[in-house]
């Protein structure tokens, strides 16, 4: 077995310790012998994974990253920092930036599954969206988007994202065990 096959090791949440060529980029939730379904993000996945080109579009204007060099404007990697922020005991980060065989050069495994990773990055995505709002001293700004945040129900839109977007579990999970 030559040096690029034999990949790292990687200590989930869970404990289990899976390898990192195990981990292939179609991958959108890994079974593990657990008996948990974890989510599975690397940050060549497009942001549109969870949220609307529109929206993405509109992000990456206005939000401003500190280290562009690396990650590039807003895009995956900052997703999941606030993802870590928000649970980092759950969440596993692992940087593969030398290793050339995989594709990617950062990849997060979450304790949860894919669904409910989608719907906590639409919350916090809906947090920032709300903090922008509010600065905004618009007082008729604010009380619309509070009045549309009222009728917005997270789980439902999730739910019909990943039917038009086709992210069924079962065709991006793969079962290592």
């Amino acid at each position: 077995m030559n040096m690029f096959n034999r990949g790292e090791p990687i200590v989930l949440s869970c404990g289990v310790t899976i390898n990192s060529h195990e981990i292939d980029l179609g991958m959108r939730e890994l079974k593990c012998e657990c008996g948990n379904l974890h989510a599975v993000v690397t940050d060549v996945n497009p942001l549109t994974r969870f949220l609307p080109d529109f929206l993405v579009n509109s992000l990456a204007q206005v939000i401003e990253v500190v280290d562009s060099e690396r990650w590039g404007g807003f895009g995956m990697a900052h997703i999941m920092g606030l993802v870590i922020e928000e649970c980092p005991e759950e969440v596993t980060f692992f940087d593969s930036k030398e290793d050339g065989y995989l594709g990617y050069s950062a990849l997060w495994i979450t304790e949860f599954n894919s669904f409910k990773l989608h719907e906590m990055i639409v919350e916090l995505i809906i947090e920032i969206m709300e903090h922008a709002v509010s600065h905004s001293k618009n007082e008729i700004s604010i009380q619309e988007f509070e009045k549309q945040m009222l009728s917005f129900n997270i789980s439902e839109f999730v739910e019909k994202y990943r039917e038009e977007r086709d992210l069924d579990p079962e065709k991006f999970s793969q079962e290592l065990f």
